[in-house]
């Protein structure tokens, strides 16, 4: 009221010509925001005033305790009792839609419970004959949604991308129809995560692909299109040309299909991987920022399997150090090259991280040295070079080998 009284004062003062300029434009945009605030107080006044009648009548029709009321449902599920709109099914669940107490709950679902019995078989033929593209998925709660309402939830399924829906309120849905409504929902799970992950299920299906092809896409299978590895593993170029063309990306970190970092992908396979995995409240990140720092409520290996690279204090997505673990080790195939920050572009500069972020991409930072006391001038710069490999260990393994080696007394023979 006293927003509209303000506008009010604005709009006569817009009549005076010459007390305001231009205020012929004025007026207009005064009198534009004053009728928008007469309409949104005219709606706030009306509801304000339904809900009161709806309240007082639950109160009169549970006082009266009348046995028969005059109630009916209407094809879009809503309740009318008394010729008043006092609740909406959604789904397979009844909201009311104001508050009332427990007992006159009970007293409505009494009066309603014939004609609900009525009601829900009708919801059931509609949701098994429904459309799958009219079904949606609750991330966060691990929902599927019809009308815009939860109706069943997941459980760890037979594989990854088979997770087991379970009917939220199968109490009022007869057992005959709960197998009809559970394939119409595996459907439904079906259509989806083929959608998302259409190139990958083209090829997996394809009967006829080699022996390295379908072990590969059997581990992306498995792990829902990645697979982590320290050593890269050897493929063939056709294999890997033909992987590429199903935009399933060979690295030099992991195997992973390529689109597994949009959105809905992303939130997709990151419900999945925690019912399979049965992992308990993870923390979940967004997969539009390319880096976060490392925290220690982070779980390593979930975020690894979500396609996150630990990099000591840091973690970067498994696409964006894949580019640069292969932009930077063809910069120094032939020499090394002097450190700079734009190198390690998007990924945020941490001088304290930068050994960790190096050793992570397969890659060494070499360490400034001061030069000798007989020359003058700066130090060495840092240098990127190629991944080190500890020459002691492969020495030791070699070593341990010998000595438990029956043939040791071979070892100082020399053939003429």
């Amino acid at each position: 009221m006293q927003k509209l009284a303000s506008i009010r004062i604005c709009s006569f003062l817009t009549t005076k010509n010459d007390w305001v300029e231009s205020s012929l434009y004025w007026h207009a945009q005064t009198k534009e925001i004053e009728d928008k605030l007469s309409d949104a107080l005219h709606e706030s006044l009306v509801t304000k005033f339904v809900n009161q009648r709806n309240t007082n009548l639950m109160r009169h029709l549970f006082n009266q305790k009348q046995k028969e009321l005059y109630t009916f449902i209407t094809n879009s599920g809503e309740v009318i009792i008394e010729n008043q709109h006092i609740a909406s099914i959604k789904g397979f669940n009844l909201e009311i839609l104001n508050p009332i107490s427990k007992e006159e709950a009970i007293f409505l679902l009494k009066n309603l419970q014939k004609i609900m019995g009525n009601y829900i078989p009708h919801q059931i033929h509609k949701l098994i004959h429904d459309d799958v593209k009219n079904f949606n998925f609750d991330y966060k709660k691990k929902l599927i949604l019809w009308q815009n309402t939860s109706i069943a939830y997941f459980k760890r399924g037979n594989d990854f991308f088979h997770p087991e829906p379970i009917l939220i309120n199968k109490e009022i849905v007869p057992k005959n129809l709960q197998n009809l409504i559970i394939k119409q929902l595996n459907n439904f799970i079906d259509y989806y995560i083929h959608s998302l992950f259409d190139n990958f299920f083209n090829l997996y299906e394809n009967p006829n692909k080699s022996p390295e092809i379908r072990g590969i896409l059997h581990q992306l299978y498995e792990n829902g299109g990645l697979i982590n590895f320290q050593t890269p593993i050897n493929l063939s170029k056709q294999t890997v040309r033909l992987l590429a063309k199903h935009n399933i990306h060979c690295g030099k970190h992991a195997i992973y299909y390529t689109k597994i970092f949009k959105n809905k992908h992303y939130q997709l396979r990151q419900m999945l991987l925690i019912l399979s995995k049965q992992i308990i409240n993870p923390t979940l990140i967004n997969p539009q920022q390319v880096s976060y720092n490392l925290t220690s409520i982070m779980n390593k290996k979930f975020l690894k399997e979500m396609g996150w690279l630990i990099a000591g204090k840091q973690i970067i997505r498994l696409d964006i150090a894949e580019n640069l673990t292969s932009k930077l080790q063809k910069a120094i195939k032939n020499n090394p090259i002097g450190f700079h920050k734009k190198l390690i572009s998007p990924i945020p500069y941490q001088k304290n991280n930068l050994s960790a972020l190096f050793k992570s991409l397969k890659l060494t930072l070499r360490k400034q040295k001061k030069l000798h006391d007989n020359f003058f001038g700066p130090p060495t710069p840092l240098l990127i070079t190629k991944e080190i490999i500890n020459k002691k260990q492969k020495i030791v393994k070699k070593q341990s080998f010998i000595k438990n080696s029956p043939f040791i007394i071979l070892k100082n023979l020399t053939l003429n």
